[in-house]
């Protein structure tokens, strides 16, 4: 098990079909540990350059969602420069106001992800992304790139299981993803996977 753990963090171009195979030997165990599933969307500018837009945590043990959206009074981030991230990739303009209560800012967002993780997790499934992998690591939590356990794509999944797709109000219209129902729709891929396991080990 402790070899399988080197690649829970691998990206999917990095994860070989004979490792995904090795993987499912302990595909069940590796399922019950998972605790919560996480997604964000954020403003890349260079490698060390990521600032978070958008934060989404779904907890398993209690089906519950938290959505975190992140305003930037301190930041200076050149419109210009992220224009093709909002309008090609997650639709989430720069926010510079505490708008409502779903707003905070990085470091009050960090805190309460710090006080979950610590208290309630073991293990966090996310796809795929580095933003993700990397902010993990900051908080000190394990993590897995749920393709490794065969995640498809968001759009893949939602067509798979009849799911219409949703998004929170923050996002500019268009066909953009939402991190909020991104990790709920991951959680439904987790359940079903943690059925199938079941149902196999009885067999």
């Amino acid at each position: 098990m402790e070899v399988v753990e080197r690649w829970f963090e691998k990206q999917h171009n990095q994860i070989q079909n004979w490792e995904k195979n090795h993987v499912r030997k302990y595909q069940k165990d590796i399922v019950s540990r998972i605790t919560h599933v996480m997604d964000c969307e954020a403003y890349t500018l260079g490698k060390n350059q990521v600032y978070l837009r958008e934060v989404s945590v779904y907890r398993i043990r209690d089906k519950k969602t938290f959505s975190f959206q992140i305003y930037m009074p301190d930041i200076y981030i050149n419109p210009k420069v992220v224009h093709y991230q909002i309008h090609h990739v997650h639709g989430l303009p720069v926010v510079r106001e505490k708008n409502n209560e779903d707003f905070l800012q990085y470091r009050d967002v960090y805190k309460v992800l710090c006080e979950e993780f610590m208290t309630s997790a073991d293990l966090v499934g996310y796809k795929g992304g580095t933003i993700e992998r990397d902010l993990l690591k900051k908080l000190g939590t394990k993590g897995i790139n749920i393709e490794l356990l065969g995640c498809e794509k968001y759009a893949n999944l939602i067509t798979k299981y009849g799911i219409t797709p949703e998004r929170c109000p923050y996002h500019l219209y268009g066909d953009y993803h939402c991190s909020r129902h991104e990790v709920q729709v991951f959680a439904h891929f987790l359940n079903e996977l943690a059925q199938t396991c079941r149902t196999t080990s009885r067999t």
